[in-house]
C-alpha cells in the first residue's frame, strides 16, 4: 500500500524561511517511507499573494527540484496562480485575481496535473476579521481532476480538492466517477503552534 505523509504547517509572512520548513518536512516524510507527500493551502505564504504569485514560475521550479531530489510525489498545497489552464491571464490582465492552484510532483520531478480550488470560502464571523472572502482574491476553478500515478508500486487515481471543496458531496461523487479513488483535500488546520514549527499530521485523505 502506499504511504502518504499529510504534512501541517504553521505558514507565515516570509515566503523563503517557510520554503525551508516545507524542505524539511518532505524530507522527514521521505524518511519515514512517504510515497507522497501533501501539503495545505496556502503552504508557501499566509498573508498577501500577490508576491508569491509574481514568484509563480519559481515556486514550480523550487517543487519540481524537491520532488526530484527527494525522489517523492509532492501535492504541493497551493500556489496563487495569474492565469488559467489554458494561459490566459485572469480578469484579462496578470495583475489581477489569481487562481488557487494545486500541483501535484511526480517523483522525477515532473509536473503531473493541476487542480484549480472550485469552491471559494466566504462568511462573516465573531471574531478581529469579521469577514472572509476569497472571491476578492481569486477566481473560482470549474473543473473536478482526477490524477492517475503510481505510488508505492500501485497505480492509483487521486482525486484533488482543496480547504472548503471538503463540505460538497457531489464533487467527490463525480471524483469517484471519474476514477478517483484516493481523495486529497489541501486544508489548513489551526492549533497553536509556535510559530515556524511543523507537524506531519493529518490534512484530510479521504478515501
Amino acid at each position: 500500500m502506499p504511504k502518504i505523509a499529510n504534512i501541517q504547517l504553521n505558514s507565515q509572512d516570509n515566503i523563503d524561511n517557510n520554503l525551508a520548513i516545507i524542505k524539511q518536512a518532505v524530507s522527514v516524510a521521505k524518511d519515514n517511507g512517504a510515497d507522497l507527500a501533501v501539503l495545505p493551502e496556502n503552504a508557501c505564504v499566509m498573508g498577501s499573494q500577490k508576491e508569491l504569485a509574481s514568484r509563480f514560475d519559481e515556486m514550480v521550479d523550487f517543487y519540481a527540484r524537491l520532488a526530484r531530489d527527494t525522489d517523492i510525489h509532492i501535492l504541493a498545497g497551493t500556489l496563487p496562480c495569474p492565469t488559467r489552464p489554458d494561459g490566459t491571464p485572469i480578469d484579462g490582465k496578470l495583475d489581477g485575481k489569481f487562481r488557487q492552484s494545486s500541483l501535484l510532483f511526480d517523483n522525477t520531478g515532473t509536473l503531473i496535473t493541476r487542480y484549480d480550488k472550485i469552491h471559494l470560502f466566504r462568511a462573516s464571523v465573531a471574531d478581529g476579521v469579521g469577514s472572509y472572502d476569497e472571491g476578492r482574491t481569486f477566481e473560482a476553478g470549474d473543473t473536478p481532476v482526477v490524477a492517475h500515478c503510481i505510488l508505492g508500486g500501485m497505480a492509483v487515481g487521486i482525486g484533488l480538492t482543496v480547504c472548503f471543496d471538503v463540505r460538497f458531496p457531489t464533487l467527490y461523487q463525480k471524483l469517484r466517477d471519474m476514477g478517483g479513488r484516493h481523495h486529497h483535500c489541501a486544508v489548513r488546520l489551526y492549533p497553536h503552534h509556535r510559530q515556524g514549527s511543523l507537524a506531519i499530521a493529518p490534512n484530510r485523505s479521504l478515501a
